[in-house]
């Protein structure tokens, strides 16, 4: 029964991890200090969920379905996320265009990946979707 309980409050675990990272991202940036929330909120998810930030946006054969982390997350840890890197995107499309391209496009992977965890579409994701493809069509 012990072993049972554990996936599920690891996932809850993962979700708030996610959660509190958005949101203590957007925080730094709010007071206009973003690469300092960045780099902290980078080791943080190291630190918290073993994964690499860095490999996770930049990495074109990084298969997040594989990574034990994402293995039973629901789709709203996936939005999380999405929602974290797009951050990143945004900042990053006036220090590093490529960057900021292949954060859209995780960001996009992700959400499809929501979808498919729940089964069912969203009118926000599409929307945020849509942002995110009208974001990379600028930039390319």
């Amino acid at each position: 029964m012990e072993q049972r309980d554990l996936i599920p409050d690891q996932i809850e675990q993962a979700g708030k991890v996610l959660a509190k990272l958005l949101s203590d991202l957007i925080g730094y940036k709010s007071k206009g200090m973003f690469t300092i929330g960045l780099e902290q909120t980078r080791q943080e998810l190291m630190s918290e969920l073993k994964l690499d930030l860095n490999q996770i946006i930049s990495s074109k054969g990084f298969d997040i379905t594989n990574h034990e982390v994402f293995q039973n997350l629901k789709a709203e840890h996936f939005e999380i996320l999405s929602d974290y890197i797009h951050e990143i995107g945004e900042y990053s499309i006036f220090t590093d265009k490529i960057k900021a391209i292949a954060c859209f496009e995780r960001s996009i992977e992700l959400l499809k990946l929501a979808e498919e965890v729940s089964k069912t579409m969203s009118f926000v994701r599409c929307d945020k979707r849509s942002i995110l493809e009208n974001k990379l069509n600028t930039l390319t």
